[in-house]
């Protein structure tokens, strides 16, 4: 491991790492005895062959307009079961700053 930065202990007391330094996830015990290799680079990188549920999804996107023009952010990025989603939209309309309109005459 080049510069660790951090330890996990599961349960039983054996660590988790991700060496990001040679790209790869292994177990170890305490004492650095009984490693066993869980992931490697190549196997993180081939998403093709990972199924359909570790694809990267496309985000959620919500545009607005603002006294600068107008704003794209990310949205929601997640869907609960029970709870109904709520986001306020801090889409900030300051009095006076609506896109100018010519009246009709």
């Amino acid at each position: 491991m080049t510069e660790p930065q951090g330890s996990k202990a599961a349960a039983a007391g054996r660590l988790y790492v991700l060496d990001i330094g040679r790209g790869i996830i292994f177990t170890v015990n305490p004492d650095g005895s009984d490693r066993k290799d869980l992931v490697d680079k190549n196997t993180l990188l081939d998403r093709e062959n990972m199924g359909e549920e570790h694809q990267p999804i496309k985000p959620t996107l919500q545009t607005g307009q603002t006294a600068f023009g107008e704003f794209t952010r990310l949205g929601s990025q997640i869907e609960m079961s029970k709870t109904p989603e709520y986001w306020a939209d801090p889409i900030i309309h300051p009095i006076g700053s609506s896109k100018p309109e010519w009246l009709p005459r």
